[in-house]
Order: C-alpha cells, then sequence, then structure tokens
C-alpha cells in the first residue's frame, strides 16, 4: 500500500486534538484555572489557629515545642518553662542595660605620649612683701599701708576713702621691674632677662616668664634644659606686716589667672630651691556624659576655671560692692576698690562664696596642669663669700635675701587622661542581640517578626483586613 503524502488533496480530514471543551476538561481535572477563583466555602483560621501558625515560624527557639501536639502535656509545659525564664531573664537584662546607657557613663583612658620638646609653662614670681617701705615713705603715704594690715582692725576715722586715687596708690608703691628683676636669669643655658615681664596679681606686682610673646620650648630634663634665675628678697624694703620673707611661685598654663593665694608654693631666702615638674593633660566629656565646658569670657581670651571664677568675682565685687579689684581686668567707668571696700568685698572672693552664687564653672574640656616636687638646701658658704668680695656686700645679706632657683622637667613625657563615653548607643544594641541570640535564639528581627504579627492580627480583628 502506498503512502499518501500529508500535502496532497487525497489526504484525509482529522479533528483537532485539543478543543475548547477538552482544554476546560483536563484544566478541571488538574485543578487548574485561569486565575483566582473565590470560594464560597473557604475556611477562616482561628486566632488560635494563627497564634500556633506564629509560633511555630518565629525565630524563637522553644517555641516550636511549646505548640507541637506531638509532645506531651509536661513536655510542653517544661518547654514553656523555659521559654518564660529566658524571656524574663531577658527583660532584665534589657532593663538594666537601658539603664545603664541612659546614666551617660564615661570611663578614663591613661596615655602617655613621648616627645622631643615640651613647651615650658608660664612662671609667676611674687614677693611676699606687696609695699616697697622706701617708696611708702618717700610718697608720703606709709600711713595707708596700714590698712592692709589684714591682722589688726584699721580705724578710717579721718580718711575719705575716695579722695585718694588708689589706682596710682598701687603703681607707685609697689615693685617695679627695676626692684624686681633677677640678676642673673638663664633658659636652655641661653640668657632670659628679655623674656620677662610684669602682671598684676592679688600678691601686688609680680614677675611673670613666659607669659607673653613666643613660647618657650625645653627639649631634654634637667637643670640645663630649665629655667635658672637668682632671686633678692630685699627685705629691708618690707613693710612691718609682711609675715614671710622670700617668694610665692607658681607655675601655670599660659593664659590662665595666677591664683598664687591657693596653688602658689613659697620659697626661702638663703637657700637653693630645685623644682622638679611634670605636665599632665587632661580631657573631659561635655555633657551628657561629663561635665565640662569652653564657653567664652568677658574679661578673659581663654576659658578654664580658674578664669572664670575670677571673672565670676568681678562681676559680684562690682554687683555688691560698686568696684574692682585693682588686678582685675580694668572695667570701664567702675572704680578700683579702696581699703574699706576690701574688708567689706573680702568675702566677696572667698571659694565658698563662689560656690554659694553658683557661678557655673566647671573644668574645661582640654586642660594643662603641673605637678611638682620641691627640694632645697642652704647655699654654700663659699658661694656666699664669693659674692661678699664680688659686689661687697655683707655675708648676712645674701644669706637673708638671696635665693638660688631651678625649674626644670624631670620627665618631658606627658601623661593624658582622656575621658571617653562608655556605653554607645553601638554597643547596647549588640549587648541587645548578644542577649537575645544567647537566652532564646533569636535576632533584632525577631522583633520585627513580632510587631508584624500583632499588627497583621490587630487589623484582622479590628477592621477586617487581612494582610
Amino acid at each position: 500500500m502506498s503512502a499518501v503524502h500529508p500535502f496532497s488533496l487525497d489526504y484525509p480530514e482529522t479533528k483537532p486534538a485539543f478543543n475548547k471543551q477538552s482544554i476546560g476538561d483536563t484544566q478541571k481535572e488538574h485543578g487548574w484555572t485561569n486565575g483566582p477563583e473565590k470560594h464560597k466555602d473557604e475556611v477562616v483560621p482561628t486566632l488560635k489557629e494563627e497564634m500556633v501558625d506564629f509560633a511555630n515560624n518565629v525565630s524563637i527557639l522553644g517555641m516550636k515545642q511549646i505548640v507541637n501536639t506531638k509532645y506531651s502535656p509536661a513536655r510542653r509545659l517544661i518547654w514553656l518553662a523555659f521559654v518564660l525564664t529566658g524571656s524574663a531573664f531577658l527583660v532584665f537584662h534589657l532593663w538594666n542595660r537601658i539603664a545603664y546607657y541612659l546614666e551617660n557613663p564615661a570611663s578614663v583612658d591613661v596615655r602617655f605620649n613621648y616627645n622631643d620638646t615640651i613647651p615650658f609653662p608660664t612662671l609667676t614670681i611674687c614677693n611676699n612683701n606687696r609695699f616697697n617701705v622706701a617708696k611708702l615713705s618717700q610718697n608720703g603715704q606709709y600711713n595707708l599701708a596700714s590698712f592692709f594690715d589684714y591682722a589688726v582692725t584699721p580705724n578710717f576715722t579721718g580718711y575719705d576713702m575716695d579722695a585718694y586715687n588708689w589706682t596710682a596708690f598701687y603703681i607707685n608703691n609697689q615693685y617695679t621691674m627695676v626692684d624686681i628683676a633677677p640678676s642673673y636669669c638663664t633658659f636652655n643655658s641661653e640668657p632670659c632677662l628679655s623674656n620677662l615681664s610684669l602682671v598684676e596679681t592679688e600678691m601686688g606686682t609680680c614677675l611673670q616668664f613666659n607669659g607673653e610673646g613666643e613660647l618657650k620650648m625645653v627639649d631634654g630634663e634637667g637643670i640645663h634644659h630649665g629655667l635658672t634665675t637668682f632671686l633678692l628678697a630685699n627685705q629691708y624694703q618690707y613693710v612691718p606686716f609682711t609675715v614671710t620673707a622670700g617668694f610665692t611661685i607658681l607655675l601655670h598654663d599660659r593664659g590662665e589667672v595666677p591664683q598664687l593665694s591657693r596653688l602658689g608654693l613659697q620659697i626661702a631666702p638663703g637657700e637653693s630651691v630645685n623644682v622638679a615638674m611634670k605636665q599632665f593633660k587632661v580631657s573631659n566629656l561635655p555633657p551628657p556624659h561629663g561635665q565640662c565646658q569652653d564657653k567664652s569670657l568677658k574679661y578673659f581670651p581663654k576659658y578654664t576655671k580658674l578664669n572664670c571664677e575670677a571673672e565670676c568675682g568681678i562681676n559680684r565685687t562690682i554687683e555688691k560692692c560698686g568696684c574692682r579689684m585693682h588686678h582685675f581686668a580694668d572695667v570701664s567707668d567702675v572704680r578700683v576698690c579702696n581699703p574699706r571696700d576690701l574688708r567689706e568685698c573680702d568675702a566677696v572672693n572667698s571659694t565658698a562664696e563662689i560656690k554659694a552664687r553658683n557661678c557655673g564653672c566647671t573644668e574645661a574640656c582640654r586642660r594643662t596642669h603641673y605637678e611638682t616636687s620641691i627640694s632645697h638646701s642652704k647655699l654654700s658658704v663659699l658661694f656666699m663669700n664669693t659674692m661678699v668680695a664680688q659686689y661687697n656686700v655683707p655675708a648676712s645679706f645674701y644669706a637673708e635675701n638671696l635665693i638660688a632657683l631651678n625649674i626644670f622637667y624631670s620627665d618631658i613625657s606627658v601623661e593624658e587622661v582622656v575621658q571617653q563615653e562608655a556605653y554607645s548607643a553601638l554597643t547596647l544594641f549588640a549587648d541587645i542581640g548578644g542577649a537575645l541570640g544567647l537566652v532564646l535564639g533569636s535576632t533584632l528581627m525577631t522583633a520585627a517578626e513580632i510587631v508584624d504579627f500583632v499588627l497583621g492580627v490587630s487589623l484582622w480583628k479590628l477592621f477586617g483586613l487581612k494582610v
């Protein structure tokens, strides 16, 4: 039998293998549809079923075991106890960590910085005698100086305190550079008399080294890399109410007001005094982790706690007494306090008064201070005999007036104390995540799962929305 070509006219007609009815039957047979088909008899899960399904899928270890119907009730209760205990511990841990974070804790880190060079501090040197008795006598004002004797109660009867120019009184009767400049001064083994200047302090006119001009640097330890000077107390110029002979010295940061009565070191005549120092830096944190501040001051270019307290004293003295201390900043239209004002306003600048009036003077965020150790010994007889032969002055004069002063670094490394945040937000989240993983085998995303479930169930039950 010969084959018939499919394209010939004699090829028999055949029915198509598929038609609409057959396709529909095939779809029904296999459950295929052309799109979502709503069923009137669709079963809506109950809240209990939703919660069981959530427990089986949420990333909390132990939840599956609690809802597992294949387990006995006792076994499921044991797993429930495990999960509840872990959850209680987790809540306590979270409360503890969050409470600690809200305390804004700070820690302290100590660092040692080793430098090739280090700045030399500002040195303020004040004679313990405030007024030059020879000048008082020459100016006919010796009797006025007695008003500054705080050991006795002065009698102001017959004196019009406002009739005197007290600014001129201080200028004319205190020390000048000629009176107090040392005969010998070297820094880093080089002459340093040109680096000295005068400064007004609570102790009168004082000498200051490295207070202005180019900042002096040191590149080594020991006497030969520091300041060496000879000072003369000149006790024959003392007023009778000066109690201690010699000088008061203070090492401080440049730009900081020298508080000699609080922080000064006294050195006595007839001795060689060595002052070894070490520099310390402190870096504090502002609120909320610390209490430092760097606010601007009206009378001082640099904020420090001492400068802030001094400015507070200026404002309080002007407010309460209508005058200013002679060594405070020159305030326009405010007179210098006379001796009677000083008696009445002396308490204004006491430490207790500063605290009582709440000046708000906290530590600066960065500050430098110097710790010192002092050693001293008597000047040798041979040295004083040499001075006698050279200047034709009795040896007793040098024994009563001369001081050999050496100031130097014992170590040019700087110890820096840095206050830093002890517990950051990142550390808090890491702690929370660690506790979740350790106790319940969860992560922070588990919280998103719980929120998603609660929100979905709420929308379903309250508004009939299925999301």
